[in-house]
Formats: C-alpha cells, structure tokens, sequence
C-alpha cells in the first residue's frame, strides 16, 4: 500500500513539489595563466578530474562516441571579437590537427576549466587567434578542429553543438556550444517575470513552453494560472513556475514529449533547464511580487512590457527593485502585432529609467545579436530588448535562441562547501506524509536523515529536526545542494512550530536569532523624510516582517539618499546573515540595502534596550553581536 511504502522509502508526492533547481559547481577558481603553464593548475580545480583521454591517435579511427557532423556553410563575414580572456567560459583555438594523447589531454583539461567557469557550459570559437582575429581555416582543417573539440567534449561527458559558421581573412570560422549532457547536473537559471497587469506575461510563459500560439483572447495563459479566480479574471495573483527545457543541440525539449508540460521527462531529456516564475503585476499583489525578487534568488529578470499602454507604475517599480538588487535584466515588448504599435515612446521612456542605474537599451534585431548579447550583456551593462508577439509568433525565434544561449548568473560553488543552510518559503500539511517544507538551500547539501536545527521560534530558539524526503523538481532526490529549490518532509513535526521565514541549519554554524540589525540603505522614495520610529515591513530573503528604525547615522534619509540604519524586529527575532539584501516599503515609500552587522544593541536613548515579549509580555535582551 502507499502506506506500506512511505514507511519504507519514506516516498513523498511529487504534487506538492513545485521547485526549481541549479546544479551547481563545487569549485572555486584562482587566476588563469598562461596557455602553455594553465596545465598542473587546472589539474587542481572542478569537480575532479576528467576522463582520461583515449589511447588511439587522431590518425587512427575516430573516438569511441564522437559522430563526425559536417561544418555548415558560413553566413556573413566574421570580425574580430577581441583579446581572448584567462576567465570565464569562452575559448578561442585557431586550428588542432594531429592532436596526439598528452596534447589532448591538456586541451581537456582546459575545457573543464571553461566549463566550471560557464557553470556547466562554455563557448569555442574555432579558427580565430588569441587576439580575435577570425583568420579562418580551409574546410577540412576547420572539420579537424572540430572533431578533435568533440574528442575533448567526449572526454568529460559534454556535448557540442554548431551555433554558426562564418567567413574569416583565410578561411572560415565557426562558434560552438559545449554544454554538460548528465542528466542530474543539467544548467538551471531561473527567471523571475515582471512588468505590469495585462503586459503579457502568463501568455508569453504559456507560449514558450507549450508551443502553441496564443489566440488574442489570452488562450496561451490558461496552463499557467493556479486558481480560479484568475481564469476568471485573466490575472495573476500567486507565483506560478514553468519550465523550458533545451537539449544539447538547443532544441526545446517540451516540444517532444508525448506528454507535454510533465516535469521529471522534460528534465530527463534537457542539459539546460529554464525556470519561469511568474510574478503579479497588480500593486494588490506588490508584496508577493517583492517576495518573488527577494526570496527566490533569480538570475534574470525578465521585464515584459504592453506595446500598447507602454510602462506603467509597476513595471517601473520591478525594474527599479531588480536594478537594486542587482538582478540582470532583458526587455520584451509585447503585443507588437497590434496596428497602432509604436515602440518609440516604450523604447524613449525606457532609456531614461535604465539610465538611473547606468544602463542601456539594445534592441535585438539579427542572429548575430542574439549571440553577442547572451555571452556579454551582463558584464557590459547592456539591457537587450526583443519586440514580441504572441499571436503571431513575432521576436520568439530570437527570444528562444537567447534563452538557450544566456549563461549561469549566480555562482554556489563556494556556498556549496559550506554548512548546510535552508530558507523556507512555503509549508504544507500533507496527509499520511506530515509536514513538508519548501525553500531555497542556499548553503552547503541536505540529504535524507540530517539532522538540522529549525529556528528561530518566536523566543528565538532552534530545535532539532530529521529530514525523512526531499524532492527536488517533482523528482525523488537523496540529497538537494546549494541553489536548488527543493521540498523536504520533517520527521514528526507539528505544523504549528513551522512558519514562513525560518531556516533549516547545520548545528555547526551555531545560529543565534538577531532582534536587531545594521544595514546601508538607499531610499528610493520618500514623500518627506524618513526618521527613527519608521516602521516599515522588511523583505530579507524569505523573510517578511515590520521593524522599527531606532537609528539614523545621518539624523534622517531624504529620497535618493544613503545612510547607515538600525533596525529592530517588531514581533519576533530573525535570522539572518551579513550582505543579505533587504527591501523595505511602506505606502509609497521604497528603500533598498544590504546588510552590514547583526545583532547591535540597540541606543540608550530611544529606549529601545529591551523588547517586550508579545506573547509572555517578558523582556530580553539583544544577543550579542555577530558576523558570519
């Protein structure tokens, strides 16, 4: 019986699980040398070492794996794409011919460097020089040079896919993707989109990952909503994630399926994997929106905007709020198949606000712009823009491509080697099974039958907890490691000791709750002045709760302005880490900040040294102050 088998396998249902994941590296990278000394240093980084090259010579018949594929015919004139980086994911290799054992064997090595550096992939340019000059080569020495990047890709379990073909000075030049193709350690990014009410954002998520074309009465949007109301209503209300899966060769993988839209075979079947989380665009829903920025930790954020009412006050409060918290950030202008459209106005307005925090629109118009702006717009501060439409398929070529293009933002290699640390957002009651816990592991690996400290309680305290499941992704996993949004099932604990904001700890990081904190804080807006006794609700994390400001090191904050602030917990203490982003709004005043100290006592002189219990009306006093 199910019974029978939860107690053996303690199984819990994939229904309640709706998380996403992020495999990530276990490795930290030092500075690149030079090509001809990079060899004994690589050795040392990543996840281990690579497989070992294959005895036989190129002379000699093609590796075990490795299907010869034929180059492409070029497409346009190649120019010259700049100095080749010791960091990062892309390599530049002119020509390799006659790679013998040992050479090879560096050159894989190099590529697993590359790919740790890509989190999982990396970008060859084939026929250019270290200096981006696009020589070239003939065609049947470029076929080599490819084969023998094959032979490399073969050795670590990865595969590469032609993106294009161009012609060089003397020859020509080709561009390839290599991507890891293990079915558990697949690239994850997750997407937060934003924008405004009626901007298009469930339909153009329904587009993407279903395949079908919207019908102009909002069709598409119908598999993305989670209740009623919002059938009813054509809004959303909660967080909603769907996912968008891409094979090595960059085809869409739920295109393929037979049974579309089904988690764990879109993931069996992808070596990358898109997370939409789909945000509210009504104020109403402001809260929940923030909660999606804050507690979710996107890579991107993907602002979608109506072409036909153009950026409305929501839409530039998310891209404020994901400019402060420095999430990149892409543009889709929709409902571009409409008569009247005009993107000037959009395209004008949006200029002035990405300026703000010194960025510039591009729009994306060729092939070739897809290419430069995945691979670059995150470190040239550049924000591409694609003109879109849902009905009529307009702009969803590119955007597809750039989707399966984009790099890994966030990187949880040097989280993944410490304690293990877990933040939740969502708690369910599901019967037979107990409580189950959602939330981001944003420190260190969980596996089945860890033993973890739960906390804080509303007196500050952390107790002990089993783990008895975990689900990563609607799958049964043994363990979930920094950056995965996983599910776990607590062994015998009641529902009324769990809430929203607590974290799940290794008992080596001996956690203390903070009733009162530091942080450097901009106030984005202010209709006067903010002042101590200012208690608004605070965003951290998965954190949500209102906190008094006791101390102003600039007297009071003006819009625009910077200070150091003390805050003080209202309710019940917290706990939190130092750099951790907060967002605090009240009405129609908005600040963003980091936090800088945990923990401060608290000035004599507002009386604040002691907080009054809410529940036994006892006092306390303040731990002491911490760092991590």
């Amino acid at each position: 019986t199910l019974h029978e088998s939860v107690k053996l396998n303690h199984k819990l249902p994939s229904v309640i699980d709706n998380s996403s994941s992020h495999s990530a590296e276990s490795s930290t990278t030092s500075s690149r040398k030079p090509k001809r000394h990079r060899r004994s240093a690589r050795r040392r980084q990543g996840r281990g070492k690579p497989r070992s090259a294959p005895s036989s010579s190129p002379e000699s018949k093609e590796d075990e794996g490795v299907v010869p594929v034929m180059i492409p015919a070029p497409e346009g004139a190649a120019t010259n794409i700049g100095q080749e980086r010791d960091d990062g994911n892309v390599e530049y290799k002119w020509r390799l011919l006659k790679v013998h054992v040992d050479r090879l064997e560096h050159l894989t090595t190099q590529m697993h460097y590359r790919l740790n550096e890509g989190l999982g992939e990396c970008f060859y340019h084939i026929g250019v020089e270290d200096n981006g000059n696009p020589k070239g080569l003939p065609h049947h020495e470029l076929q080599e040079t490819f084969q023998t990047v094959k032979r490399m890709a073969n050795n670590l379990g990865a595969e590469v896919h032609i993106i294009r073909c161009q012609r060089g000075i003397e020859g020509n030049v080709a561009e390839l993707l290599v991507r890891q193709s293990s079915e558990d350690d697949f690239v994850d990014i997750r997407i937060c989109v934003c924008g405004n009410n009626s901007s298009g954002k469930s339909t153009l998520i329904g587009v993407l990952t279903r395949e079908k074309l919207d019908d102009g009465k909002g069709s598409a949007r119908m598999n993305i909503f989670q209740h009623p109301h919002e059938i009813e209503r054509g809004q959303t209300s909660a967080i909603s994630q769907q996912i968008l899966g891409f094979d090595n060769k960059g085809e869409i993988t739920n295109y393929s399926l037979f049974r579309k839209g089904v988690w764990p075979e879109i993931i069996k079947a992808s070596s990358k994997v898109i997370t939409f989380i789909d945000l509210a665009g009504d104020e109403k829903y402001l809260k929940t929106t923030t909660f999606g920025l804050t507690g979710l930790k996107p890579d991107y954020v993907m602002l979608v905007i109506s072409g036909d009412k153009g950026i409305g006050t929501m839409t530039a409060d998310h891209l404020g709020t994901a400019m402060g918290l420095n999430i990149p950030i892409f543009v889709c202008i929709s409902k571009t198949d409409l008569p009247d459209f005009d993107p000037s106005p959009i395209l004008s307005e949006l200029g002035e606000l990405l300026s703000k925090g010194n960025k510039t629109a591009v729009t994306v118009d060729a092939d070739s712009d897809v290419l430069l702006r995945a691979k670059t717009f995150v470190n040239e501060e550049v924000v591409p823009i694609f003109h879109i439409s849902s009905v009529t398929g307009k702009g969803l070529k590119s955007l597809k491509s750039f989707l399966n293009l984009v790099p890994k933002h966030r990187s949880w290699a040097k989280a993944l080697k410490e304690p293990s640390e877990f933040q939740i957002d969502q708690i369910f009651d599901v019967h037979e099974f107990g409580v189950v816990v959602q939330g981001i592991v944003s420190h260190g690996r969980v596996l089945i039958g860890d033993e973890l400290l739960l906390g804080p309680s509303d007196s500050g305290e952390f107790r002990n907890v089993s783990i008895l499941s975990i689900h990563v992704k609607h799958r049964q996993v043994k363990q979930a490691i920094a950056g995965q949004v996983a599910s776990f099932c607590l062994k015998d604990e009641p529902l009324s000791s769990v809430r929203k904001g607590m974290c799940l700890v290794h008992r080596d990081l001996a956690p203390i709750a903070s009733y009162s904190f530091e942080a450097l804080v901009r106030l984005e807006h202010h209709p006067n002045e903010c002042k101590t006794n200012f208690q608004p609700v605070l965003h951290i994390g998965t954190i949500r709760q209102t906190a008094a400001v006791i101390f102003i090191e600039t007297g009071v904050i003006r819009s625009g302005e910077t200070s150091i602030v003390r805050f003080q917990w209202r309710h019940r203490p917290e706990y939190i880490r130092i750099d951790e982003h907060l967002i605090f709004r009240e009405g129609s005043t908005k600040g963003i900040g980091k936090i800088t100290a945990v923990d401060l006592e608290p000035r004599s002189n507002m009386g604040l040294e002691h907080q009054e219990d809410p529940k036994n009306g006892r006092t306390r006093k303040n731990s002491v102050r911490y760092s991590m």
